[in-house]
């Protein structure tokens, strides 16, 4: 998982927000079955890239309510090209999910290191994981006790997190 310290968890305005997903998030909330927490957090604020769904062709993913969106123009096929010389070792999926962030102005929710490293650069707003989690106990959509097992879960399931990450997390959640 990225470097989510970078993620200011108190400036991110979910309601006026625009968000395109990395295929990693969604597969880490579906398959741990907390489906519902994306869905009530970024309802109808969702704009899938059409190759980020092909990755997702497993998952039932009508409930979130998402618009698929593609690159549209030539400044955006363009950059597009340009980010993969600039940039070694992204896939398709990501520069895709890079240049749809870039030009529509979405947020780009993603735990990918490299990803995270070019939105940084690219001044393209980022979050991941634990920012979602951290939303999800603020609007009271579960505890701070659930939000360590939820990650709890999806770290036994695959989910790449540093233990700093985690333990600066679980530090911030003041649990009683």
């Amino acid at each position: 998982m990225g470097n989510q310290l970078n993620d200011d968890f108190n400036l991110f305005n979910y309601d006026a927000g625009k968000f395109s997903f990395d295929a990693n998030i969604i597969i880490d909330f579906f398959y741990n079955n907390y489906e519902k927490i994306l869905e009530e957090i970024f309802l109808n604020k969702i704009y899938l890239s059409s190759l980020i769904l092909t990755e997702l062709k497993a998952y039932n993913l009508k409930t979130l309510n998402f618009k698929e969106v593609e690159i549209t123009t030539s400044e955006g096929s363009e950059y597009f090209y340009l980010i993969g010389r600039k940039f070694h070792g992204l896939s398709v999926q990501d520069k895709h999910l890079i240049t749809i962030c870039k030009f529509n102005n979405y947020y780009c929710i993603t735990n990918d290191n490299l990803v995270r490293n070019v939105c940084a650069k690219e001044g393209i707003k980022k979050i991941g994981t634990l920012v979602i989690l951290d939303e999800a106990i603020r609007i009271n959509l579960i505890k701070a006790i659930d939000a360590v097992t939820i990650l709890d879960e999806m770290i036994s399931n695959g989910m790449y997190l540093s233990k700093k990450l985690y333990n600066n997390f679980i530090s911030k959640l003041k649990l009683h």
